[in-house]
């Protein structure tokens, strides 16, 4: 009942604040524009039950946008925004003395580098004329790293009990039901984001050998893009392509010449297959735990020119000083329109960052 309440008083409140009388206050949140990230895409029969709530263990649900919403909300950026690449919003951070444009810019990106985004999203954005931007993790398209999210929850879903040692702690949880998944997937995901990439190899490697491979669901397997995919979207000029690590590690658990040589691996990864320049990043989870102040002044080092990263909000014209931490705003699989305009009018930035423009400590 109380978890009700609440959920109305948020819908309730997000609508004032999205209504004409506060069109100014949200206006200042809203900045320039905005940079949206996605991850992967799904087929609308794919859909699963529309509350995070309801009793199915898929963690990493939130990671999928169907295809049917997908379209929706491009549709959406199509009629209100002046969409752009993120070439161009570089660009216009650049060049703070153009002259005040009428409507914002939007930018769309896509993280990781799943098969969806050319199979579904890709025809979708080219109806609609939309330039997207999508961050490659190199290890993914070569086949030598997998992402150990949904690993983690295909080795749950086939075990009954986990038991292992790990650092010198034993790590024993029930795992029949899906409140008992749940929570050992909490538990163990909180781990994997506070240790390195070699570290996520090894604890994989563990789970793994108490479990039955064969009975790993396909569905927490998602397909990446082959290098052959990627020179075809290339062939688009609505396309760009930014690096996004070799292993996809949590940046701030890594030494700093390991934070380089994953920035600058990818980067040249890419650029092999392509034979063009690239010049844009995007950190791994990307959050105020993985990508740190020391995290921006490594990646200003590398000689690209603009970093993104997860942390929610607009972009403003002082990020032009602070081009290696550049905020997006997530969409995800229980975004409805009516929330996905809340975060594209500037409503959810106003709430979370509380008029803050730039926010990177």
């Amino acid at each position: 009942m109380f978890s009700s309440v609440v959920q109305v008083t948020k819908v309730c409140v997000r609508e004032v604040l999205a209504s004409r009388p506060f069109r100014f206050l949200r206006r200042n949140s809203a900045g320039e524009g905005v940079i949206l990230m996605y991850h992967s895409l799904c087929r609308d029969s794919a859909e699963l039950p529309s509350s995070p709530n309801e009793s199915y263990f898929r963690p990493n649900i939130a990671l999928s946008v169907t295809e049917k919403r997908f379209r929706a909300q491009m549709r959406y950026l199509q009629r209100n925004f002046e969409v752009v690449s993120l070439p161009e919003c570089l660009e216009r951070l650049r060049s703070p003395g153009r002259k005040k444009r009428r409507k914002q810019f939007a930018a769309v990106t896509f993280d990781d580098g799943y098969r969806d985004n050319l199979e579904i999203g890709s025809p979708i954005l080219h109806d609609y004329g939309i330039p997207f931007c999508i961050f490659l993790a190199t290890g993914y398209l070569d086949g030598s790293w997998s992402p150990w999210w949904y690993d983690l929850e295909g080795v749950i879903s086939s075990l009954a009990e986990i038991d292992i040692e790990w650092k010198g702690e034993r790590l024993q949880f029930s795992s029949a039901t899906v409140d008992e998944k749940a929570k050992a997937f909490t538990v163990l995901h909180d781990i994997f984001r506070k240790s390195n990439f070699r570290e996520h190899g090894e604890l994989l490697s563990l789970l793994r050998a108490g479990g039955n491979l064969d009975a790993i669901p396909t569905v927490t397997r998602r397909p990446f893009l082959s290098w052959e995919d990627v020179r075809e979207l290339a062939r688009s000029p609505l396309v760009n392509f930014g690096a996004h690590t070799v292993h996809h590690p949590v940046l701030s658990q890594e030494t700093p010449e390991i934070v380089l040589q994953e920035a600058e691996q990818s980067r040249r990864r890419i650029e092999e297959e392509l034979g063009s320049r690239v010049n844009l990043f995007a950190y791994p989870y990307g959050d105020s735990q993985a990508a740190t102040l020391r995290e921006f002044a490594l990646l200003e080092q590398s000689g690209l020119d603009m970093s993104v990263t997860t942390r929610f909000g607009h972009v403003h014209r002082e990020h032009a000083s602070h081009l290696y931490a550049i905020p997006r705003v997530a969409i995800d699989y229980f975004d409805t329109l009516r929330s996905f305009r809340w975060k594209m009018l500037g409503v959810d930035s106003l709430i979370k960052n509380r008029l803050s423009h730039v926010v990177i400590d």
